[in-house]
């Protein structure tokens, strides 16, 4: 009888297993094919490139970032010169105003001398404000009227592929920018003819030496001003 029999119980149980490893049997996928990963850009070429942009500008620093530092350096400079200027004619005024009521005891010297002091002080960062404005302000026009003038030149010659067109930040422009400003500050302020030609004069003198410190510099960065490269060759 059946329940008796075992005897075909081993080979249903071996079919079974052998069906099972058939059906978990895994099965070979194609492989996806191999993605060409970018490798990584090297910052050499981003590091020259951007070298090569500074290295046009003048000092080495574009626009953007050396305006910023010229007109901090201006009111600076008015600043200094202004308090200087500030402070002694506060001290001569208070002075001059109290001339007819000086002290006659050591206590009112020390007041007399205090007031004397912070009267100087207040007038000094007064007049070193209004120094350092105003000097921001004009050498702001100097710098866009020079901006202005290197733009122009190198646009004439963009249709060539020599170094002519880098080259047009030199001196020339720094003196024409800064005659063009002293004619305007000799107009605005309503000078004569003696006054507008000795202020012309300082500014040719001044300009020539800042353009030439300018091309000096840009000669030692490797990129020398167009009538340089044309004295060299």
């Amino acid at each position: 009888m059946w329940p008796f029999n075992t005897s075909s119980q081993p080979v249903a149980l071996e079919t079974a297993i052998k069906q099972t490893e058939i059906a978990i049997e895994p099965q070979v996928v194609n492989p996806l094919p191999p993605t060409s990963v970018p490798e990584p850009t090297s910052s050499t070429s981003i590091t020259s490139d951007t070298w090569e942009s500074r290295s046009l500008e003048r000092l080495s620093l574009p626009f953007t970032a050396r305006a910023p530092v010229m007109m901090g350096t201006s009111f600076l400079s008015g600043f200094i010169l202004g308090t200087t200027k500030g402070a002694t004619t506060g001290g001569d005024l208070f002075r001059a105003e109290n001339a007819h009521r000086l002290p006659t005891e050591k206590n009112g010297w020390y007041q007399y001398h205090k007031t004397k002091n912070y009267r100087a002080m207040m007038s000094g960062l007064k007049e070193g404000g209004r120094y350092g404005a105003v000097c921001t302000a004009w050498w702001s026009l100097f710098m866009v009227t020079e901006e202005v003038i290197d733009r122009s030149r190198a646009r004439l010659f963009e249709d060539r592929d020599d170094d002519h067109v880098s080259g047009q930040r030199d001196a020339a422009s720094t003196v024409f920018a800064a005659m063009t400003v002293s004619g305007v500050y000799s107009w605005t302020n309503g000078l004569d003819h003696f006054a507008a030609a000795k202020i012309a004069r300082t500014a040719l003198r001044f300009s020539l030496a800042y353009g030439l410190i300018q091309d000096l510099v840009a000669s030692a960065r490797g990129r020398p001003p167009a009538y340089i490269a044309w004295l060299r060759s």
